[in-house]
């Protein structure tokens, strides 16, 4: 079972996380938060094999919680996936130069991170 780490400042949309890996099955939440630096510390305490950020936070940015996890962690574990409404090219860039796995528009592109997941899991 993937232990997930989830870091996003809407209740909605961490309910709307929370519910769809419990449906994927094989997967178990061990923490979550709403702000960069309880991200990072709970990443240190929880290892968990998968994170997922949002880009937006109350006290930073995913590009701050990527880099900061991946100075951390080293480049491959644990998987970093980015879950955001700012998915344009220059985000990309910048999230894939920080050690991101990925970068998902919650609109258009969550059944994709979804499928990432399935795979990974």
């Amino acid at each position: 079972m993937k232990r997930v780490y989830i870091v996003e400042y809407s209740t909605l949309a961490r309910n709307r996380i929370r519910e769809t890996l419990a449906r994927l099955g094989d997967c178990q939440i061990v923490g979550e938060a709403e702000i960069a630096n309880a991200a990072v510390a709970g990443v240190d305490d929880l290892d968990p094999d998968i994170v997922i950020t949002d880009l937006l936070l109350k006290d930073g940015t995913g590009v701050d919680v990527v880099k900061r996890i991946r100075a951390r962690h080293g480049p491959e574990r644990p998987l970093i996936f980015v879950l955001t409404n700012r998915a344009s090219p220059a985000y990309r860039a910048r999230l894939s130069a920080a050690g991101a796995n990925g970068l998902f528009d919650k609109a258009r592109e969550y059944g994709l991170l979804m499928d990432e997941l399935q795979q990974v899991a």
